[in-house]
Formats: C-alpha cells, structure tokens, sequence
C-alpha cells in the first residue's frame, strides 16, 4: 500500500513540486489529559511517526509532533462513549542526512471509546491528520529557509489505542 505527499525539488532549472510516493506511515501518541467539566478534555501530546521517503538522503524521515488538543466525549449507551479529537502543534522533520524541517500539524477524529473495565478505555477513531514544513518550501520556521523541502503529508487515519484514567 503507498500513498503520496507533495514534495519541493531542486532542479538545475530551478524548483519544482512533484508527487512523491510513500509507504504508509506508522505513528505512536502518548498524551495526558485533564478532564474541565462533564464532556470536555484538554491535554498534551507527543507524535512519532516514520515515513519511507525518496527524497531523504537515507530514504526515510521521521516526524515528532508535539503538541496541545481537546477532546469531547460523552456517554452514548452504558460502556460505550462517542469521541470528537482535535490536535494542534508543531512538525519536526528529521534530516536523516538532511536538513532538519520545522512547520506545524494538525489532527482531528472522530470515533468512540468502550470502557473495557473501570477506567480503562479501547478506543477507535478515524480522522485526518496533516503535518506541514512550509508554504511552497520556504515555511518561515524552517532551520533549511531557503532549501528545498517537502510541503507536508497528510491522510486519513485510523486510531486504535486504549486511554486510562487515573
């Protein structure tokens, strides 16, 4: 399975934007979360993911998005909870022999939860998430400003995990 993202190349004649193909990246987002009212959740996050990347000197990057977001949720039939999650933070692209990329990301799901046993929660979701390096290359928190570099990746995503409350 491969999917796509933009990518900002140099060329002898200048700098074009291609269509670069990718294997499907594989994340990992701890986070802790503060509950303010009946519905609402607030917290912190840490992204990690790793993408195949035909542009990087080694063929791969890695992503480290860390960053803020709130969650609602409420109760739809005893165990079950219906979820509404919405990220935001920064977007740091490793170099892996290039420059190292700085931009922003964002996430948003939607999806429920099944309480498993008292405060341990299975959840899925499924949404869109998008981490950019930049405006046609030269995003202004960029370490490479004036080189060439990927606009971003982003897609649909499908989130398993388990939450646990403390």
């Amino acid at each position: 399975m491969k999917t796509s993202f933009i990518a900002v190349v140099a060329a002898d004649t200048g700098v074009r934007v291609q269509q670069v193909e990718v294997a499907p990246p594989y994340a990992v987002r701890p986070g802790l979360e503060w509950r303010f009212g009946r519905m609402l959740f607030v917290g912190l996050d840490l992204e990690s993911a790793s993408l195949e990347d035909q542009t990087a000197a080694t063929g791969k990057r890695s992503i480290t998005s860390p960053g803020v977001r709130a969650r609602m949720s409420f109760s739809v039939w005893e165990h079950l909870e219906a979820d509404a999650l919405f990220g935001a933070g920064l977007a740091i692209w490793s170099g892996h022999g290039a420059k190292t990329l700085v931009g922003w990301s964002r996430r948003m799901s939607f999806g429920g939860a099944y309480e498993a046993t008292p405060g341990l929660w299975v959840q899925l979701h499924m949404g869109t998430s998008v981490a950019v390096a930049g405006p046609a290359g030269k995003g202004p928190l960029s370490v490479a400003f004036a080189e060439p570099q990927p606009v971003g990746v982003g897609g649909v995503t499908l989130t398993v995990g388990i939450r646990s409350a403390m």
